[in-house]
């Protein structure tokens, strides 16, 4: 009996890590991004859509039902778009620009099942003149008869002025609030904001690293990534052509224990392998490229001394852009082109391995012909809202925890489902 009951418990562990981990990926099943550009994972593998209506140079961020997968938004920043791809209820006239590089995200609510959080920075006030900074607007998806609206009152509320265009969402190490990670201009200020079920309460200020100067309007431009685990963040200092790595407590908030690597000019994208022992960057100068660090040893010279580029641009016309882990394990660039190139994703498809064994692949997936992304990206989608093994709504107490919050969540699937 001590055997059997043994064996059901194993089972029954095995498909509860089943269904998380099912759960968990369907928030990241469609990608929607740049001009008109869209990507559906929802087979598993990447679908090439022709639906969006979005045109973003940078920008933008997409979320699906976290219970179905149903496409629920989209956003440049600027506007939002709701899934029969019309403008959002109150949705236009966000303090966001296009242009700035993680220029928005979207996060659920702590605790609710219809409230969604929209982050949008102004590209150093260059297109509303409120100062380059982090904004939010909160969208209820029970509004609008289902499709969602952002809610009078709760609209461009200002959260951090001076920002830089890096932002990047953490869980809390208790699993039940976030960390809105942000960087502000002219100083080397990391500022950790706590999100819980209560709103977004404390901010954790950590003076550490180096300046990120702010003369020019590109200045601030290139990305802020987090690693699988959240315990380590790494950014780009574009001024300064150098990339930061950086230990990050889930607990207080706090940025510490710097880590300096030399970069090259224009370096733009970053991301973590999924198990946080390499690092990918992807340059947009002349002979645009894409290299790997090791970081295993958390150790420069180790990091500069194994690093490779494992690929670069055919032509000069030709660009690499913002780096996303996909739900499919494998990490995706954007390849922005000139008219007579069509739109592709390259591809890493074994992320976790050294060198060349990582497995680059040049053009993965082509896009839709003719739609003149921009040399610095686009983005793809929310880069570094956190990977799908730690996302908020795997975790009961980010849906109230208890047996009516779930029934709750089951009735809200139900409903999406039949319209």
């Amino acid at each position: 009996m001590r055997i059997k009951a043994t064996l059901i418990g194993l089972l029954i562990f095995a498909f509860l890590i089943l269904v998380s981990s099912a759960y968990g990926q369907l928030h990241n099943n469609h990608w929607y991004f740049g001009n008109q550009q869209a990507i559906d994972f929802s087979s598993g593998k990447p679908t090439v859509l022709n639906n969006s209506q979005m045109l973003s140079i940078e920008a933008s961020a997409s979320f699906s039902d976290p219970l179905t997968g149903e496409l629920l938004l989209y956003t440049n920043g600027q506007q939002i778009w709701n899934r029969n791809h019309e403008p959002m209820q109150n949705g236009s006239g966000l303090w966001g620009h296009q242009s700035a590089t993680q220029g928005t995200i979207i996060c659920p609510q702590p605790g609710s099942s219809n409230l969604l959080y929209v982050f949008h920075i102004d590209r150093n006030g260059f297109a509303q003149n409120h100062n380059g900074s982090l904004n939010y607007s909160v969208v209820d998806m029970n509004l609008d008869n289902g499709l969602g609206a952002v809610i009078d009152g709760q609209k461009n509320i200002e959260l951090m002025k001076e920002s830089t265009e890096k932002v990047s969402v953490v869980r809390h190490e208790n699993g039940c609030g976030l960390w809105v990670i942000g960087h502000v201009r002219n100083s080397k200020e990391f500022r950790a904001h706590l999100w819980t079920d209560l709103g977004i309460s404390d901010t954790v200020i950590s003076l550490v690293g180096s300046v990120h100067d702010a003369d020019t309007t590109t200045a601030t431009i290139g990305e802020m990534a987090v690693s699988g685990n959240g315990e380590k963040l790494a950014l780009l200092v574009h001024q300064k052509n150098i990339i930061e790595l950086f230990d990050f407590d889930r607990a207080s908030g706090k940025v510490s224990n710097p880590l300096k690597l030399e970069g090259q000019f224009h370096d733009y994208g970053i991301a973590f392998s999924p198990n946080g022992k390499l690092l990918y960057v992807s340059n947009f100068a002349e002979k645009s490229h894409l290299r790997q660090y090791n970081i295993s040893g958390w150790n420069q010279v180790q990091a500069d001394t194994t690093m490779i580029v494992l690929g670069t641009c055919e032509s000069d016309e030709l660009k690499f852009g913002g780096l996303q882990m996909g739900p499919d394990g494998i990490l995706y660039m954007k390849r922005s082109t000139a008219e007579e190139f069509p739109d592709s994703l390259a591809a890493i498809l074994f992320p976790n391995k050294v060198g060349l064994d990582c497995g680059f692949v040049r053009n993965y997936l082509y896009l839709q012909l003719n739609h003149g992304a921009h040399a610095y990206g686009p983005e793809l989608n929310f880069s570094n809202l956190m990977n799908t093994d730690d996302l908020p709504f795997e975790s009961d107490c980010f849906r109230t925890g208890s047996t009516e919050g779930r029934k709750q969540d089951e009735t809200t699937a139900n409903r999406r489902k039949q319209r």
